[in-house]
Order: structure tokens, then sequence, then C-alpha cells
């Protein structure tokens, strides 16, 4: 309707006898039935909370089922930060980094406001589809780092000491997660002492998952 194709030709042969697998990074309850209607996973990016993925996985299972389709057959997974340290002080610092913070514009106003904060790309900001980092210029990327909660930066993350990250992952895995895209952001401590010694409980974390 909006992009049309003339001549247009996909003629790879399937490899093997099989076609990848389609996996979706939906959020919005549209994309999310077309998820369950098409979808071979689910990777969501700007789900924050363990709830609100039990939730919309329930919307992606219910629209496999409409469309005849096993709803187990749909990936859960989940694409998140992992900061981990030796000790909350540790892992604190490294929340708090220009850098790391950073990735909290990704995140949309409304998970902003329930920190009591207003996104700096307006109360109406959706997420990170709507995000151009190449048009906000050096001091207002500072600028906006510095307004971000301490409090939002744990609720986009996995961080603590390692059992308290593996405590979190534990707690999405009884909402319905099974696959995790796992980011190492320990290694984006502004100090590189720290972000060495994070490799450690990094390492225990990714032992701690075969487990889960």
């Amino acid at each position: 309707e909006f992009f049309p194709l003339h001549n247009a030709v996909f003629d790879l042969p399937p490899y093997r006898g099989t076609w990848p697998e389609m996996w979706v990074a939906a959020q919005g309850p549209r994309m999310l039935r077309i998820t369950g209607r098409h979808a071979d996973g689910w990777v969501p990016f700007t789900i924050s909370r363990p709830a609100d993925y039990a939730r919309s996985l329930d919307t992606v299972r219910t629209a496999a089922s409409d469309a005849g389709r096993d709803p187990e057959a749909i990936v859960p997974a989940l694409n998140r930060a992992v900061v981990v340290g030796r000790t909350r002080d540790d892992v604190d610092e490294a929340l708090d980094g220009v850098i790391m913070k950073s990735s909290a514009l990704s995140a949309p106003a409304e998970v902003w406001a329930r920190h009591g904060a207003v996104h700096p790309l307006g109360a109406d900001f959706s997420g990170v589809q709507d995000l151009v980092p190449q048009t906000i210029d050096y001091e207002s990327a500072l600028a906006y780092t510095k307004a971000v909660p301490a409090s939002l930066m744990r609720e986009i993350t996995f961080s603590g000491t390692a059992d308290e990250v593996l405590g979190q992952i534990a707690e999405w895995r009884d909402h319905g997660l099974r696959y995790l895209l796992v980011l190492n952001a320990s290694q984006l401590n502004p100090r590189l002492s720290k972000a060495i010694t994070a490799s450690g409980p990094f390492g225990t974390v990714l032992r701690g998952l075969k487990k889960l």
C-alpha cells in the first residue's frame, strides 16, 4: 500500500530446504499480533519490566493461536544489557557512566515518567525506533545523560552482583523468557580497573545462565 515494488525478486533458495527464521523486535500492539501470526522468534528491545513482558508475550501467543499456529513454537527472547560487578558500588559506578546512561535515551517517555522524569526528547517520545543520535549535539547529549535517574538505569538493565543478576534473569524466565541476548555493559565502567575486574562476575553470570 505504501511502498509498491515492481519486478522485485527474492530468488535465493532455502538453505538445505529450510528458510531462515524470522525474529521480530516488536513492542506495539499491532506488531505483537503480526509477530504471533508470522514470526519464529520475538525479541523486544524497550520492554523493561517482567510483568509487561508476560502480557505482551500473551498477546503474541494469542495471535499465533488465532492464526492456527503453535503459540509455543515462537521463541520468547530478550535483548538486554548486563551490568555486573564485585560490589553494588562498582555496579552503580558503571550505571552512572555517560556512555551507559546514554542508552536510557532509547527508553520510551512513559518509562522515564515512572521514575519522575521527563524524557529529554519529549513527553511523547516512543522509544528507540524514533531515536536519531546524529541529530543530537555533544553538549545536548551530556545534558541529557545528567537527567537520567539512577532508578531508571536499574529498570532497563540486569544489574548488580552475579547472584543478584541471576535472580533478576530468573524472574524474567518465570514470566516467559526463554532466550536471552546478553550485552556485556560491565565493560563500560568509566574506571578501567573496575571494568576489568567485572570480567569475573560476568563469567559467573554466563555459567549461571546454563542452570536457569
